[in-house]
């Protein structure tokens, strides 16, 4: 009885054990059915705490494997989501309001050289005339001579202000010797092969002067510079002057150097008819700087005929030779072949009878260089030109009126009066006889006429290259 009793108890307790399993799974399953029957989202179903979480018999650990209904329907809402993002995303371009501000990335600073002071020896001699600024002071060199540079910190550029040309010349820099060319700019300047403080220089084939030297650290040279340059055999120039004297390119050309050459950047070349070396040699020291500081920058032509004082044209004429003239002007037109020719007042402004002289010879010269029956020599060297425009100062036929009073971006704001103003400023040995450029009265430097033209007659008036293609 007690046995059977027993075996009762034993079964209904197993029974009873078997029905908490099965609550227990159940309980366990029916959030996930539920889910995926759709009655509650899987999104708000309530977090299991810990304390809520079932206890499960060791027998009924889940299989690690096994990919229930549940995560499948969780897979599936992730799926719809990110699609839905993709869906309703703004895929199109912002507009530019609400692009950040675009940073422009500065350019590296321009490297200025320095110039350095030194002292000098030539021939071992201590001498100051190098290095002193003065033009006036002048060093002379024995063929042969050799001036060394003591220096305290290495340079990488020299600046000659020679007071003659020194053709051949050679520079020694740390033990090697370099060779370099004095017969084209009378102010040079040259760029080291390296830095150095080791520096001697040699003048072997002929006597030369030399009024100043100037050193310098690597980078671009200060403005007061002058870095020279020469139009190449196949380079033209967009304009072409013919000023008699230097002086006479500001005095009655006034601004048409620093309007054309300095603000518009064209390709001027100056071609003066006489030189002045020899005893007044400071006067090429002053037409330097003067052009220079215009803006010009094109090493000029100077004809290799001396200044003298006339009583009349026929006198002038008689002396250089009226066809030595309107050669030479010729083999520069046909050099240089010029969309403009800038030229003297017919009258030779105040009467100089230079001026008038050169006036009457251009006049010819713009007509012969177009035909090789004239000068064959240039002709077949250079070949021939036909210039579009030439301009004289004061003809009173198709006049215009340049304008020398606006201010010019390239300098600052001054304008094309004040940098001839400037620039004539530098011929300190003419400022005795001449007070400053003509800007009225009767050799008024604004007043021109067009004299000559293959592009047709100014309309608009106030710019020679009127009717002039741009390059």
């Amino acid at each position: 009885m007690f046995v059977q009793r027993e075996k009762l108890r034993n079964k209904r307790i197993k029974h009873l054990r078997s029905v908490l399993m099965a609550m227990i799974i159940l309980c366990m399953l029916l959030p996930t059915v539920l889910a995926a029957c759709g009655a509650v989202p899987s999104d708000q179903n309530p977090p299991i705490t810990e304390s809520s979480s079932p206890v499960l018999p060791e027998s009924a650990d889940p299989d690690p494997n096994e990919y229930s209904h549940a995560e499948a329907a969780a897979d599936k809402t992730d799926d719809t989501t990110e699609a839905q993002l993709v869906e309703d995303a703004d895929t199109s371009p912002p507009e530019a309001d609400d692009l950040p501000p675009v940073q422009e990335v500065p350019e590296p600073a321009e490297k200025k050289a320095r110039r350095v002071d030194f002292s000098v020896k030539v021939n071992n001699i201590s001498t100051t005339a190098p290095t002193d600024d003065n033009p006036y002071s002048v060093q002379k060199f024995e063929r042969g001579a050799r001036m060394r540079l003591f220096l305290d910190e290495p340079v990488s550029s020299l600046y000659f202000i020679w007071n003659d040309f020194p053709g051949q010349f050679f520079i020694t820099v740390d033990g090697t010797r370099y060779e370099y060319d004095g017969s084209q700019y009378l102010h040079q300047f040259v760029e080291l092969p390296q830095a150095s403080e080791d520096i001697l220089i040699a003048m072997p084939n002929r006597r030369t002067q030399l009024c100043d030297i100037y050193a310098f650290t690597e980078g671009t040279p200060p403005d007061w510079v002058q870095v020279w340059e020469t139009l190449g055999e196949d380079e033209t120039a967009d304009m072409l002057l013919f000023p008699t004297h230097s002086d006479d390119e500001f005095l009655f050309f006034g601004g048409v150097i620093p309007l054309y050459a300095g603000e518009q950047g064209k390709k001027l070349q100056v071609v003066y008819m006489n030189i002045y070396m020899e005893d007044f040699v400071i006067r090429t020291h002053e037409l330097l700087n003067g052009l220079w500081s215009a803006g010009c920058h094109i090493y000029p032509v100077i004809n290799n005929q001396v200044d003298m004082m006339f009583d009349s044209v026929d006198e002038a004429a008689a002396f250089y030779g009226y066809d030595n003239f309107v050669s030479f002007q010729v083999e520069m037109i046909r050099r240089f072949k010029p969309n403009v020719i800038v030229e003297h007042d017919f009258d030779g402004e105040y009467g100089h009878p230079t001026h008038i002289l050169n006036a009457y010879c251009l006049a010819d010269a713009v007509n012969m260089a177009k035909s090789e029956e004239y000068y064959p020599e240039s002709a077949e060297k250079y070949g021939v030109w036909d210039t579009p425009k030439t301009y004289f100062h004061l003809y009173k036929e198709n006049p215009i009126v340049l304008d020398f009073e606006t201010p010019l971006e390239h300098f600052d704001g001054a304008t094309a009066a004040d940098i001839a103003t400037r620039a004539y400023g530098y011929y300190y040995s003419q400022h005795p006889y001449y007070w400053g450029v003509f800007f009225n009265g009767p050799y008024d430097c604004h007043k021109w006429g067009l004299y000559r033209s293959t592009v047709g007659l100014d309309e608009v008036g106030g710019d020679m290259f009127e009717n002039i293609p741009e390059n």
